[in-house]
């Protein structure tokens, strides 16, 4: 009589790990923010500062406000007085300014003096990816035994060995990318019209409200470095 058996072990082949492993880790993946601040920036001579919003990623309308909403409260622990959202957007609807396009810099001062700000906050998207799923084929190896048989002992015969060997068996994988946020934010003086200082940041998280969310805490944080604010160091 011939026996056989197979078992299939859930580990996929080190041959395709390197292939995956980008897959894998870049949900931890968070890009250091880049920040300039301006030899002239006075952080004493900042108080007051309106956030206008950024603007949409192209093809999804919505996501500047919503980013813009979670970005605003990290410039509390940075020592700026925000003017309420409700108040900042009245004003730019009776200016008709529109964060859609290129921004009047002259109607964006306008709008800090109506709004009795220091400086204006603004900012674009540049990266807006939501979560996605693909698939991958994945080497998967299938050791294989048959049992060898032989003598063992006064006429009988028995098992006395087994005989493995390997198969590759490639299959599907079903791998979920991250979601990314990217900013791009600026601070402008309202009296003089100069860029403060500039942030830029990505990151990626289990939905795009996280990826949002640990940007602009990225972004925070090195600005608050840059900006000797020890404070704000967790």
């Amino acid at each position: 009589m011939t026996y056989f058996s197979a078992r299939l072990r859930r580990q996929p082949s080190t041959r395709l790990l390197p292939k995956l492993a980008p897959l894998l880790l870049c949900a931890a993946c968070a890009a250091p923010a880049t920040i300039f601040v301006s030899p002239q920036y006075n952080p004493a001579s900042i108080h007051t500062v309106a956030v206008l919003g950024f603007t949409d990623y192209p093809g999804a309308s919505g996501s500047g406000q919503m980013v813009s909403q979670i970005f605003e409260p990290y410039l509390l622990p940075l020592g700026y007085n925000l003017i309420e959202r409700q108040q900042v957007q009245s004003v730019l609807q009776e200016q008709s300014f529109d964060l859609s396009g290129a921004v009047d810099m002259a109607t964006a001062q306008q709008v800090g003096k109506l709004l009795g700000a220091d400086a204006l906050v603004m900012g674009s998207l540049t990266y807006f990816t939501d979560t996605n799923q693909q698939t991958v084929m994945v080497d998967m190896p299938q050791e294989h035994a048959r049992p060898i048989f032989g003598p063992t002992g006064k006429g009988r015969v028995g098992i006395v060995g087994m005989n493995t060997w390997q198969t590759n068996n490639i299959v599907p994988q079903t791998e979920t990318t991250p979601a990314e946020v990217g900013i791009s934010v600026r601070m402008v003086s309202v009296a003089t019209g100069e860029v403060l200082w500039t942030g830029t940041v990505s990151s990626t998280g289990s939905d795009l409200a996280s990826a949002a969310q640990d940007a602009s805490q990225s972004l925070a944080q090195a600005l608050a470095k840059k900006l000797h604010l020890p404070q704000f160091s967790r």
